[in-house]
């Protein structure tokens, strides 16, 4: 079995700009998806890219640009989602401050939207749930976030 390798330390969007041509990782909610497509021309042909960009945000920024380059971590987004989005890179493109994914990026549902409750209740304890626990990772360094929010999510299903 492959062992999966982490670059940079979990930020929050807030700080991205601080952590500029960095590899990071990201917990962040999905607000929209919108694939690209376009041709790439060579010499003999050209070949066809699928760049999809989504809003995401957190509990410190509304709205962050993230362009994700590889279209099977795309199809598996649903606006919605809390995606945790590993070894993405920050990069400043005309003065915009963005993620984009590189080939060793990984993304990892954590909640569903569609398994989402839309009563204000849960989505405040989700909410209590995600800022608390990164603050443990944070401060212990060694816990796992993915495991917890599972956990979370299976419990309260």
């Amino acid at each position: 079995m492959a062992a999966i390798v982490c670059y940079g330390p979990l930020i929050d969007l807030s700080k991205a700009a601080g952590h500029i041509d960095e590899y990071v990782q990201l917990l962040v909610f999905v607000h929209n998806i919108t694939p690209i497509q376009y041709k790439l021309w060579r010499r003999k042909g050209g070949a066809e890219v699928i760049r999809t960009d989504i809003q995401v945000a957190d509990d410190t920024r509304p709205f962050f640009p993230v362009t994700i380059w590889n279209k099977q971590l795309a199809s598996t987004l649903v606006a919605g989602d809390i995606v945790l989005l590993q070894n993405v890179k920050i990069t400043r493109v005309s003065g915009l401050i963005e993620a984009r994914t590189v080939h060793c990026s990984t993304l990892q549902c954590i909640v569903h939207s569609y398994k989402s409750i839309a009563s204000k209740g849960t989505l405040f304890s989700l909410s209590l749930f995600l800022f608390l626990s990164l603050q443990l990772i944070r401060f212990f360094d060694t816990l796992s976030l993915v495991d917890m929010i599972k956990l979370w999510s299976i419990r309260n299903t």
